[in-house]
């Protein structure tokens, strides 16, 4: 548990400062669309909120420098070992070995950890976006993690293809977890989809355009 709250701290100054930012954009947004006639629906404003600062998180715990405390300073460490591993399922073996040693939150962290942090990847996109199907979810959950990895090669940090592997899992289950859930709440899962992929949002905004037109 205390390395699960460990990777928490380490997102959460970082998902901070991005929500008055993302905020700040999404508002403008809305307005522009409003001042143009396009509606806005609240709910599916908040989870790209939600969402989007999720990324950053994500993203702190992959690709941003990490930021240390220490002795009342802060330093910021980008680069790590440079690690490579591009045989799949070492990660099995790697746990049988590090529980040997009494190490027990490495399984935990390196396993389960790789995928919950994908559930959303494969969660959100469906929820917000009506065009997108499980296939898709899942195809964007693969070349999320497969960015993130190839990143971390150039940044020198550890890049493993189990992760890859286990984050696209987690995409697939997340995606799963939209589609089980939609069956018993499917209306209010649709007032979060985007507005404007909705045709009959897309016809009146033109019938109310004709009218003003005329």
């Amino acid at each position: 548990m205390s390395a699960v709250i460990r990777y928490l701290v380490r997102m959460a100054p970082f998902m901070l400062i991005a929500l008055p930012v993302v905020l700040a954009v999404r508002i403008f947004l809305c307005r522009s669309r409003k001042k143009a006639g396009i509606p806005v629906c609240a709910a599916h404003e908040v989870w790209i909120l939600m969402f989007a600062v999720y990324l950053v998180g994500l993203a702190s715990l992959t690709v941003l420098p990490i930021v240390r405390w220490q002795e009342g300073e802060i330093s910021f460490q980008l680069y790590g070992r440079g690690n490579l591993n591009l045989i799949p399922f070492r990660i099995f073996s790697d746990s049988l070995r590090m529980v040997s040693q009494g190490d027990t939150t490495y399984f935990l962290i390196n396993f389960w950890g790789n995928i919950a942090t994908f559930l959303p990847i494969g969660f959100f996109p469906m929820l917000l976006f009506s065009r997108i199907t499980v296939k898709k979810a899942v195809f964007i959950g693969f070349c999320s993690s497969l960015f993130i990895e190839v990143c971390q090669i150039a940044i020198q940090r550890d890049s493993d293809i189990d992760d890859l592997l286990l984050n696209t899992l987690g995409a697939l289950l997340g995606a799963l977890l939209y589609w089980l859930l939609s069956l018993k709440w499917k209306e209010a899962f649709d007032r979060c989809k985007n507005i404007r992929c909705n045709s009959a949002d897309r016809s009146e905004v033109k019938i109310n355009g004709s009218k003003r037109n005329t």
